[in-house]
């Protein structure tokens, strides 16, 4: 997606994509907004807001654009903690975009962890022990299992995603959902553009890879039924429910008597308005 869209920025920092090396820049003053607005320590709103407007135009004039007229976007996950209210200070024109992802995708099949559950990282080490405190009422623990911490992460998130709206509103923040892009990407990738102002026009979208469309469905029965103990009733409020497959009987080599395709365990749905819930 960052890859689509970057191009028609004038200049866009996150994941060393831009060629002017300002994602380290950007990341560093991050993870300085999620220690003020997550752990209320650290850097103040003001010099947080000042060092955001000079790292923009710094940006902007290393890459020979004009702040006063062209456009820069930036993507780190952990802007989320707070940052918009602050970015939001310094232009009060942004937009903000938020890519959601349905609970058990999020929690049970991500390729690789995230740095918001790992000790050692600057922003792992503040938002983790936060929402694990959130949620269980004691002093954090590292050693759960990785599906658990992204089920805490993603509880803890939507706090924030809901803060972020209604601080922002409507009109400069929108949320678009991961499930939608894997089922029509046309359509997102239209709705994206819409929301930003940016033209569809000569924008070449790689087709995404099969392999992930199906890990993005596929997930664990019992690690599915433990994270909807943690975030089920606040998954069930935005429309998704829990269902899943009872395990195909099996002979006494192991071998299932069910085709192969239909031996999957679990999906999350969207519910029908008024019909979420566990089923």
């Amino acid at each position: 997606m960052v890859d689509v869209f970057k191009t028609k920025f004038d200049g866009f920092t996150g994941n060393d994509i831009n060629s002017t090396n300002d994602s380290l820049e950007i990341e560093d003053w991050t993870f300085k907004c999620v220690r003020r607005c997550v752990d209320e320590e650290g850097d103040t709103i003001d010099d947080l807001k000042t060092e955001l407007e000079n790292i923009v135009v710094s940006c902007f004039n290393r890459a020979g654009k004009n702040p006063n007229s062209d456009t820069c976007g930036f993507k780190f996950p952990e802007l989320l903690y707070g940052a918009p209210m602050i970015i939001e200070d310094a232009f009060p024109n942004a937009k903000y975009l938020f890519i959601d992802r349905e609970l058990i995708p999020y929690s049970c099949n991500r390729r690789k962890s995230h740095e918001t559950t790992y000790q050692n990282h600057p922003a792992g080490a503040v938002v983790y022990p936060t929402a694990f405190s959130n949620y269980y009422r004691r002093p954090v623990n590292w050693n759960i299992a990785e599906h658990l911490k992204m089920a805490l992460i993603w509880t803890y998130n939507q706090i924030w995603r809901e803060r972020c709206h209604k601080e922002i509103g409507s009109g400069n923040f929108k949320v678009l959902k991961t499930e939608d892009l894997l089922s029509d990407q046309s359509s997102f990738i239209s709705k994206m553009a819409s929301f930003l102002g940016l033209s569809e026009n000569n924008v070449y979208v790689e087709p995404l890879d099969p392999n992930r469309l199906k890990l993005a469905r596929d997930c664990d029965m019992d690690q599915a039924k433990e994270v909807w103990e943690i975030g089920g009733d606040t998954a069930s409020g935005h429309g998704q429910r829990l269902e899943y497959k009872a395990s195909a009987s099996t002979d006494g080599a192991g071998h299932s008597d069910e085709a192969e395709e239909d031996k999957d365990v679990g999906a999350v749905q969207s519910a029908p308005e008024g019909n979420a819930g566990l089923s």
